[in-house]
């Protein structure tokens, strides 16, 4: 629903404009008048977009990206952590 199934996700950069404007499953419902509630967290869905413009479908490419962000954010966190001791 977020990945192979998003419309917005599958334009790749061109898609960022919708992702950055519209509801999070706006690219997979297709229309924002059937959309309840706000769920708005376009960091994620530009990650994909990005991804797909570049790699497509290749799931090894999304685990890296993953694993990769885990790594920045434990990171983060140790220095973080660093400066209160």
């Amino acid at each position: 629903m977020v990945l192979t199934g998003n419309n917005s996700v599958k334009q790749g950069l061109g898609g960022i404009g919708d992702i950055l404007t519209k509801d999070s499953f706006y690219g997979y419902i297709g229309s924002a008048s059937n959309l309840s509630g706000g769920r708005w967290r376009p960091l994620s869905l530009i990650v994909f977009a990005v991804e797909y413009q570049f790699f497509n479908d290749n799931p090894a490419i999304y685990h890296l990206t993953n694993f990769l962000l885990y790594i920045c954010c434990c990171l983060a966190l140790l220095r973080l952590l660093k400066e209160f001791v």
